[in-house]
């Protein structure tokens, strides 16, 4: 696991250039607009997107193959792409909050940290979500072809908000539910959500992995 990890990361130094260009415009957008649930999200999707790229390295000259002669469980693969994206996804979080309190400071205005804690702090669960869906599809077809699964994935989300409100035509009161349910309720709600379907992923990938023939 550490010697994956460690590939990983070095893969990343590798494009220093570009997060650093990453870096430059989250900053950038951090002085000139006001809601940095927006930036949040931006850097940790970006981040996130990235990490999956990392297989395309693995893939690339026939290194995967080369990769699962060595002594590593193929499971461990599997599992260190989940500990990678997250902690890519976490990384970019702590960053863009860092940025926000830079923001507060320079400007001179009082921030509650509690308050910009609560609205972007949700966007990791969602960010795992979204890999957990994405990764058992790039194990079973490749990266190239898990793409196309991405773009698909993007359009469903898109089109959830609109199926809610045919199926459920009374949608106000399903979001007066919710909103009884408060903000603490509504983060357990999540973090379950989250726990479930990341622990469906990876037994799922690590499946995948064990079947797959090189």
């Amino acid at each position: 696991m550490k010697g994956l990890l460690t590939k990983d990361f070095l893969l990343m130094m590798q494009r220093k250039s570009y997060f650093m260009l990453i870096l430059a415009l989250g900053i950038m957008m951090n002085f000139t607009m006001e809601n940095g649930f927006f930036i949040t999200g931006w850097m940790v999707a970006i981040m996130s997107l990235f990490s999956i790229s990392t297989m395309s390295y693995d893939e690339y000259d026939n290194g995967l193959p080369f990769l699962m002669t060595l002594p590593i469980y193929r499971r461990t693969y599997a599992l260190e792409k989940y500990l990678f994206s997250f902690i890519c996804g976490s990384g970019a979080w702590v960053v863009s909050m860092l940025l926000i309190l830079i923001r507060a400071i320079v400007n001179g205005n009082n921030i509650n940290i509690l308050e910009e804690l609560m609205g972007t702090v949700v966007i990791v669960p969602i960010a795992l979500i979204y890999l957990s869906t994405c990764l058992p599809f790039n194990f079973k077809f490749g990266v190239e072809k898990g793409r196309m699964i991405l773009f698909i994935e993007c359009g469903v989300i898109v089109l959830i908000p609109l199926l809610v409100s045919k199926i459920f035509p009374d949608y106000i009161k399903l979001k007066a539910v919710f909103d009884s349910l408060g903000m603490a309720g509504l983060g357990i709600m999540l973090l379950i959500l989250c726990i479930i379907i990341a622990a469906a992923s990876v037994v799922v990938s690590c499946k995948i992995m064990d079947n797959k023939e090189y």
